[in-house]
C-alpha cells in the first residue's frame, strides 16, 4: 500500500488474513474490517481501538453517499479517547448503511501487541464508562489511602522496605491512570502513543518496586542469599527493559515487549519459590505477602497468556488487573504495619535492654564511687574529685575530718553503734556542707572523712562554721545518749602545697595536731606543725633505725652463783 493512498486505492486493494503481509513499514498498514456484523448498530455508534503507538491512525467509512476518512496524529488524541484503554472513534452512519470499513495505522509497532478492535452504540459506550469510571475511583482511592498511610505511618527516616512499597504504590497509581486514560479527564492530549510509550516504563518500575519490596520486607535470615540475589538481578532487569520497551524507534518492539513479560513470568516465579521457603521456615510476613499478591499473580498470568495469544482479548481481563492491584495495596500495607510492629518490638527490646545496660553500669559506677555503708563518696570518688579539682588549677581546701573515740564507741556498745555513729556523722557532714556549693565530702578511711571545698578562703571559713555546727551535737543509740566529737585538720591548694600528695599530707598533719590538743576543735596546717612532728617522732625513727645500723648488741655475762644449784642468765642493753 503506498504513503498517503487515495480512499479508492484503500477501497480496492486486496486484503487477506495472516501474518504474511509485513506489519512494520515506513508506509501504512490497512486493515479491513467486517462491516457485516454492524448492522444492528444505530445511527451514533463507536469504533473503539486498542491504544498502540503508531504515527497517525486514520479510519475509512464507505456508504452510499461515498467514502469519508477520519485521520488523527499522534498527538492529537484529545476527543478520540475512552476509559478502559482505548481510542474512540465516533460513527454517525447507522451500521446497516454501511457498505466498507477500513483502518488504517502509519508505522504500527505490530499488530500482535493490539488487543482489539470493537464497535459500540452510543448508549451501550456510556455504561462500559461508568464501569470503568467506578472502578477506577475505587483503585484510586484505595491506593491514594495506602500512599497516605505510609507516608505518615513513619515520618522518621523510612526503612527500604516501605520506601520500596512506597515506590510500587506511585507506579501502579500512575500505571492505572494512564493505562485507562483516566488521566485524559485532567490532561485531555494524555492519550494514544505517548501514553503507551510511559506505561511501559511504568511496567517495569512495578516489577523492579514490586521485586524489591517483596525481598525486603521478609524478616532478615528467612531467605538465602542466592535467593535475593536473583530477585535483585530481575527488580533490575525488569526496569531496564521497561525503558528499552518504551523506545520503539531503538529496540524492536515485539522483541522488548516479550523479553518484559518474561522477565514477569520469571519474577511470579522466583517469588513463589521464595514464598514457599519463607513458609517452611515460618515466617510471618510471608502470609500477607501471599494474601495481597495471590489475586494479582493470577491476573498478571492471565493477562501475560492474553499477551502471548493464549487467551482471548477480553476486559475481564484488564479490569480484574487493577481490582486486583487495589486489594495488593490494602493488603501490603497491612504488611507493612505488622512490619513496623515487629520493628518496633525488636527496637523496644532493644531500648530496654539498652536502657538495662545504662542503669547497670550507672549502679555500677555508683557502687564504685559510693561508701557502702553511709552512703556518701568512697576514697575513689575523694581522689577522682580531687584529682579533677587540682588538674583544673583553682585554689581548693581540704578538710580531713576523724570521728574522735570511735574504738571505745565500738567496744562499750558494739560495732553497731559505732556503725551508726558513722551514718550520723556521715548525715550530719552532709547536711552542713550541702549549704556551700560546690562542696564534696566522702568516707575515706573507717573513721576517717574528707571534705572538698573549691574557691576562696570565705568559703573555707564557712565549711569551717558549718563543721563547728556538728561538735557535741547529740545521738542516740538504744536507750545510749552520745555527742558527736570531731577532730578535724584542713590545708589549702596552692597556699600550702602544689600537688595533691603533699596537699593531703599537711592536712593530715593539721589532722594530728587538732587530735594532740585534745580533740573535738579544728587545725589548720602550717609549717611549724610539720617541724613539731618530726621533733616528736625523732627518737623513736632513731631508735627504730639503730638495730639496721649496728648500734645495739647482745651480751652475756655470768652472774654470782648462789646458794641454789640453779644458773641464771640476763640480757642489758648498751649504747
Amino acid at each position: 500500500m503506498p504513503d498517503h493512498a487515495s480512499d479508492l486505492a484503500v477501497r480496492e486493494a486486496v486484503y487477506s488474513c495472516g501474518a504474511d503481509r509485513p506489519t512494520r513499514s515506513a508506509g501504512w498498514l490497512w486493515l479491513k474490517l467486517d462491516a457485516s456484523r454492524l448492522r444492528a448498530l444505530p445511527p451514533d455508534w463507536n469504533l473503539l481501538v486498542d491504544q498502540i503507538r503508531f504515527q497517525e491512525v486514520a479510519v475509512l467509512i464507505e456508504d452510499s453517499s461515498g467514502a469519508r476518512r477520519l485521520s488523527v496524529n499522534q498527538y492529537d488524541m484529545q476527543e478520540h479517547w475512552a476509559p478502559g484503554g482505548l481510542l474512540r472513534f465516533p460513527v454517525m452512519t447507522s451500521g446497516s448503511d454501511v457498505q466498507g470499513l477500513y483502518l488504517g495505522f502509519q508505522r504500527i509497532d505490530d499488530l500482535s501487541l493490539m488487543r482489539k478492535i470493537v464497535a459500540v452504540a452510543a448508549s451501550e459506550q456510556v455504561r462500559i464508562d461508568a464501569r470503568w469510571l467506578l472502578l477506577m475511583g475505587i483503585f484510586a482511592g484505595t491506593l491514594c489511602s495506602a500512599l497516605l498511610y505510609n507516608l505518615v505511618i513513619h515520618t522518621g527516616r523510612r526503612p527500604s522496605f516501605q520506601r520500596w512499597y512506597l515506590a510500587w504504590v506511585t507506579a501502579a497509581f500512575a500505571y492505572g491512570m494512564t493505562w485507562t486514560n483516566v488521566a485524559a479527564y485532567v490532561f485531555p492530549a494524555f492519550a494514544g502513543p505517548v501514553v503507551v510509550r510511559i506505561d511501559f516504563i511504568l511496567v517495569g518500575l512495578m516489577i523492579a518496586a514490586g521485586n524489591m519490596f517483596f525481598f525486603t520486607v521478609i524478616e532478615d535470615g528467612i531467605l538465602p542469599r542466592s535467593l535475593l540475589r536473583i530477585g535483585r538481578l530481575l527488580a533490575l532487569s525488569g526496569a531496564v527493559l521497561g525503558v528499552m520497551a518504551a523506545a520503539e524507534t531503538v529496540f524492536p518492539p515485539v522483541l522488548t515487549d516479550r523479553l518484559l513479560n518474561y522477565v514477569l513470568l520469571a519474577t511470579a516465579a522466583a517469588v513463589g519459590v521464595s514464598c514457599w521457603i519463607a513458609v517452611r521456615r515460618r515466617s510471618r510476613l510471608v502470609w500477607f505477602y501471599l494474601i495481597g499478591w495471590s489475586p494479582a499473580i493470577i491476573v498478571f498470568l492471565a493477562r501475560l497468556a492474553r499477551n502471548l495469544g493464549l487467551m482471548p482479548q477480553i476486559d475481564f481481563v484488564d479490569m480484574a488487573t487493577f481490582a486486583a492491584l487495589a486489594f495488593e495495596a490494602l493488603a501490603l500495607s497491612l504488611a507493612i504495619a505488622d512490619r513496623f510492629r515487629i520493628v518496633r518490638r525488636d527496637l523496644d527490646a532493644a531500648q530496654q535492654r539498652h536502657e538495662i545496660n545504662l542503669a547497670e553500669a550507672e549502679a555500677l559506677r555508683t557502687a564504685a564511687r559510693t561508701d557502702f555503708l553511709t552512703g556518701i563518696g568512697n576514697r575513689s570518688a575523694f581522689q577522682a574529685d580531687a584529682h579533677g579539682l587540682a588538674a583544673q588549677g583553682e585554689p581548693f581546701s581540704l578538710f580531713l575530718i576523724d570521728v574522735d573515740y570511735l574504738k571505745d564507741t565500738n567496744d562499750r556498745f558494739g560495732h553497731a553503734c559505732g556503725d551508726e555513729l558513722l551514718r550520723q556523722v556521715a548525715a550530719m557532714l552532709k547536711e552542713v556542707t550541702s549549704n556551700v556549693a560546690q562542696t564534696n565530702i566522702a568516707r575515706i578511711g573507717g573513721d576517717e572523712f574528707a571534705v572538698l571545698c573549691p574557691g576562696t578562703r570565705d568559703k573555707e571559713s564557712e565549711v569551717i562554721d558549718q563543721l563547728r555546727k556538728i561538735q557535741g551535737r547529740a545521738w542516740r543509740f538504744k536507750e545510749h545518749d552520745r555527742t558527736i566529737s570531731l577532730s578535724i585538720g584542713s590545708s589549702r591548694s596552692p597556699e600550702d602545697a602544689g600537688q595533691l600528695d603533699a596537699l593531703y599530707q599537711n592536712a593530715d598533719i593539721a589532722l594530728y595536731n587538732a587530735k594532740r590538743r585534745g580533740r573535738s576543735c579544728h587545725c589548720h596546717y602550717d609549717a611549724s606543725q610539720r617541724m613539731l612532728r618530726d621533733l616528736e617522732g625523732g627518737p623513736t625513727s632513731g631508735a627504730e633505725a639503730t638495730p639496721h645500723e649496728g648500734e645495739f648488741h647482745r651480751q652475756s655475762q655470768p652472774q654470782p652463783v648462789a646458794l641454789s644449784s640453779h644458773a641464771h642468765q640476763g640480757v642489758i642493753c648498751a649504747g
